[in-house]
């Protein structure tokens, strides 16, 4: 049996971020492949914990007001993004013993080098977002200079390929991406949602509400819903005013909040107790991002429950362009008027809203299944056991 040291950045039973999600299902399919002890960093030295059952330990290695502490603070305010490995010595003894551990599984590449994972034993590194489409996306077109951004990006991709040849394999939920990715091998590792608990009720009458869910304290899920409610909603709701627009997520900004719930139609719900409940309840989702990394897990999960996800096409990113189609509740909007004509064609024809709502719960129960996910994450795993008996 294989001794696996996984660095995750959230507890394998939290499921309360489409992140947390992935965290906890890769969690999942180590554990079926041998013995999995856990670290998560924490941010303070007063939440360091063991859980000896579940082989946890939260562990603080950023140790603030210290010189590594410092410099990483200092690095980072002219290099964002960058992390360098400052930290690794302050690792544990026993985890820095060579032969302790037959790999090292690591979700995000700055974690990767945060831990300087490398040190430790053979790593695979769970890219999941890109942290060069995350830059082109999120923090460039904050750059007034050209030449800062060039900059940075250019420091970014060495950093990249730096840590990623240190690695045996790794995983991407972005299938687009797994040969564009230089330095390490790469397998398609698709991203999957938490399915409908038992009893969901699927064929539950409508509500006249669209439904956004996210993670709030993310800015490419405010900004979306920001661009959403000021370009797109004032059309929408005009044309069709008996429509609502719930707004779910903990964590937003409250001068954003305090903006969204001004405007006529909207609600913002912050953090739910039953999130099921709204799903049945909605007429269907709205996924308005343009930027980040990774795959949307809130469209996956909106299908699996049988709610079509009009989205912007970035929302859509990972997912087979072949299977981006209306029929399989997968609609793809590029603009405001693209919104507009979809979700107004649902609302005048609902028996044809009731047939792509089924197509979407079979297609996204038929492309985004575990056991594919375990055993891709199997598969990665068996190549760095034959290349760790090489080296």
């Amino acid at each position: 049996m294989k001794k696996i040291l996984y660095i995750s950045t959230s507890d394998p039973d939290d499921k309360s971020t489409g992140g947390a999600q992935r965290s906890r299902f890769l969690y999942q399919a180590l554990r079926a492949q041998g013995e999995v002890y856990t670290i998560i960093p924490v941010s303070m030295p007063s939440l360091e914990r063991v859980d000896e059952e579940r082989k946890i330990e939260w562990i603080c290695l950023d140790r603030r007001h210290t010189f590594r502490w410092a410099l990483q603070r200092l690095f980072n305010r002219c290099f964002p993004l960058l992390v360098c490995p400052f930290y690794a010595r302050n690792l544990p003894d026993r985890l820095r013993c060579n032969g302790d551990f037959d790999c090292v599984v690591v979700r995000y590449t700055q974690w990767a080098s945060y831990f300087a994972a490398w040190r430790i034993a053979p790593v695979l590194i769970d890219i999941d977002d890109s942290p060069v489409e995350f830059y082109d996306t999120v923090m460039a077109p904050r750059y007034r200079s050209g030449l800062n951004r060039s900059l940075n990006r250019w420091l970014l991709q060495r950093w990249c390929r730096w840590i990623y040849r240190k690695a045996t394999g790794g995983w991407i939920a972005n299938a687009d991406q797994v040969d564009a990715i230089e330095g390490i091998k790469l397998k398609y590792l698709p991203n999957l949602a938490m399915p409908a608990p038992e009893g969901f009720a699927f064929d539950q009458e409508k509500e006249n509400f669209l439904l956004t869910v996210g993670y709030l304290g993310y800015a490419p899920n405010y900004e979306g819903v920001d661009r959403f409610i000021e370009k797109t909603w004032p059309l929408l709701h005009a044309a069709k005013p008996e429509l609502s627009y719930y707004v779910v997520g903990k964590d937003c900004p409250a001068e954003l909040k305090e903006k969204w719930s001004r405007v006529a139609g909207v609600k913002v719900l912050g953090f739910v107790d039953d999130l099921e409940a709204l799903y049945e309840s909605c007429l269907m989702t709205v996924a308005p991002v343009y930027s980040g990394s990774g795959t949307c897990i809130k469209v996956i999960e909106s299908l699996l429950r049988g709610r079509i996800c009009v989205a912007a096409p970035f929302a859509l990113r990972g997912i087979d362009r072949m299977h981006i189609q209306d029929a399989n509740g997968l609609c793809a909007a590029s603009s405001s008027e693209e919104f507009i004509a979809k979700i107004t064609s649902y609302c005048e024809q609902p028996e044809q809203l009731k047939l792509h709502e089924s197509n979407a719960s079979a297609f996204a129960m038929s492309h985004f299944a575990y056991q594919q996910f375990e055993d891709a994450v199997a598969d990665v795993l068996l190549n760095c056991r034959a290349v760790s008996r090489d080296l």
